[in-house]
């Protein structure tokens, strides 16, 4: 009967546009759509009210509340993640991007393009690489990009055999973990080619001669970019129809997926050419940005890079009229092993002790158990913060029973007053092909909806998709 009904009521659905604007120029993982926050602060909160998440990641829902005035108080574990949030909260003006490239523009530029340019002047934008060696090398004809005919002459230019001398990256062991493709002793330069990673300690330097603001966005612009200067963007089949005489491209230009996959055949792309179409692309999404106006409401918006429970427990007693979170769902994304790229060329120390995540990392040490206090720990200080009739939002979905039913109780037992009112679906902002076509995947998560006693106010369950009072 509950079944039918969720699945009744599952053609009202959330209007889902995905990631655009400046959402989408960072790949920062576990993004939830900017419409499912618009609902949620509709419904559970109002514009005096303070709105709490300790686990930010990076920072879509400060964003919506920095736009609407509504005062924010959250945290991350993860360095990585409060760097994008600050972007992502207060994006920079064009003017700023525009400012910041031809900065860094005429200190590196020069330098990185030199290790791509034949003898013949020609500048590469991309090398095809296999087993076997150079496959293919494409040029740049205006926004297009052709075939360099291959010889031995240009098999063996377009090989780096200078020795590299890095003053700004500071290497960093990855931690071994199967299921994102790291093996015992893989650092992070083994993700990048010899040229590459000189070429990004180019323009590390050139950033490091910038102001705190602009080194800001323009290290937001070089993460964003990492993963497309990497020997981790992987080779489609050129599926074009062939309609020129001139030579055609074996390849199509992949992209980094999640995880350290190294494919054995793979693109080595222009770093420069990376870095400054990341930029213009960062300038293109400021088009509808609408945030910052002079017309907005004074807010306050507080970011801070520490665990959960411990910034919760700095927080005043009953202070927060909702707290609305998207926590680490089991073993789903080790969000700091998947963030330690962007975090070793950004210079900052990842807590991976602290870090709540139930990994299969034989050397984290994150059991199912630990896991499980560390939420339980987490509902206690929710319990704490929030205001007499204020509202928990817990964004959520797991396979395991055994998590279901450790929340359920951390709920239950709340000495708080905790109670479950009900839950509602939450899309995600983008298919996937994994969980698309992986039998048993997870198509959505729960927002389970917990007031502090009685509610102070109501909310309206018809613009809440698939709502249902029954437990998962």
């Amino acid at each position: 009967m509950v079944e039918s009904k969720i699945k009744e009521n599952s053609a009202k659905r959330l209007n889902v546009k995905g990631y655009s604007g400046v959402y989408n120029c960072h790949k920062y993982w576990g993004k939830k759509p900017v419409e499912l926050y618009e609902l949620i602060l509709d419904e559970f909160t109002e514009m005096e009210s303070l709105v709490c998440d300790p686990f930010v990641g990076s920072g879509v829902l400060p964003s919506v509340c920095f736009s609407r005035g509504i005062n924010f108080d959250g945290c991350d574990l993860n360095p990585a993640a409060i760097e994008v949030a600050k972007i992502f909260i207060q994006p920079p003006s064009k003017s700023e991007v525009r400012e910041i490239l031809e900065l860094i523009k005429t200190t590196c530029e020069k330098n990185i393009n030199e290790s791509y340019t034949l003898k013949d002047g020609t500048l590469i934008s991309h090398i095809v690489w296999n087993e076997a060696g150079v496959d293919e090398v494409w040029t740049k004809v205006g926004r297009a990009t052709k075939l360099v005919p291959l010889n031995k002459s240009i098999k063996k230019q377009v090989q780096f055999t200078n020795e590299i001398k890095l003053n700004f990256f500071n290497d960093r062991e990855l931690h071994k973990n199967s299921r994102i493709n790291v093996e015992e002793g893989q650092m992070v330069s083994d993700l990048f080619t010899p040229r590459a990673l000189q070429n990004i300690d180019y323009l590390l330097g050139a950033i490091s001669t910038l102001n705190e603001r602009q080194q800001r966005i323009a290290k937001f612009i070089l993460t964003s970019s990492l993963g497309q200067m990497s020997r981790m963007v992987f080779t489609i089949g050129n599926r074009r129809a062939k309609k020129s005489a001139e030579p055609q491209k074996k390849y199509e230009v992949g992209s980094w997926v999640i995880g350290y996959w190294r494919p054995k055949t793979y693109f080595e792309i222009n770093v420069w050419n990376v870095f400054e179409g990341r930029s213009v692309r960062l300038i293109n999404s400021l088009d509808n940005y609408v945030f910052g106006k002079d017309t907005l409401p004074k807010v306050t918006i507080k970011l801070d890079c520490e665990d959960a429970v411990e910034h919760l427990k700095k927080m005043k007693k009953e202070s927060v009229h909702l707290l609305v979170t998207d926590p680490p769902h089991s073993d789903r994304i080790p969000y700091l092993e998947l963030s330690e790229m962007w975090n070793t060329f950004l210079g900052f120390k990842s807590d991976m002790k602290s870090e709540f995540i139930y990994s299969n990392s034989s050397k984290r040490e994150k059991s199912l158990q630990k896991y499980l206090e560390k939420l339980d720990d987490v509902i206690k200080q929710v319990g704490r913060v929030l205001i007499p009739g204020g509202y928990f939002v817990l964004i959520f979905n797991t396979t395991e029973t055994e998590v279901w039913e450790a929340i359920k109780k951390s709920i239950q037992e709340s000495k708080e007053g905790l109670q479950y009112l009900g839950r509602f679906s939450a899309d995600y902002s983008a298919g996937s092909v994994v969980q698309d076509n992986r039998e048993g995947a997870l198509v959505n998560d729960w927002c389970l909806v917990v007031s502090k006693g009685k509610p102070n106010s109501k909310f309206s369950t018809n613009r809440l998709p698939s709502w249902t009072k029954e437990w998962i």
